[in-house]
């Protein structure tokens, strides 16, 4: 749950189209760096595989709730993330 003005950070995954659903906030998603798209509460974005993007939380004071999936799946059964921290430690052990 990224908080007020943080970021996921660019990222690509270049064989899996990635969904995302805003659960609480509003954010904006850059795609190849140039293309934004804001995205708010109860609504969705796909990235497409090979698509660099980023999430940023626009909110100044609420903290963004996304869930995310992977076509085809991309973490292991189960896997949920808390924070940035946690993913990006996953990321770290090839998560």
């Amino acid at each position: 749950m990224p908080a007020a003005g943080e970021e996921i950070g660019n990222e690509v995954h270049p064989a899996v189209d990635q969904f995302f659903r805003i659960e609480q906030g509003e954010a904006k998603f850059i795609l190849n760096g140039s293309e934004e798209h804001p995205v708010r509460k109860n609504e969705a974005a796909i990235v497409p595989a090979g698509t660099h993007h980023n999430v940023i939380n626009t909110s100044k004071t609420t903290r963004l709730k996304l869930h995310d999936g992977y076509s085809p799946p991309n973490h292991p059964d189960g896997t949920v993330h808390k924070n940035k921290a946690e993913a990006e430690a996953a990321e770290t052990h090839g998560h």
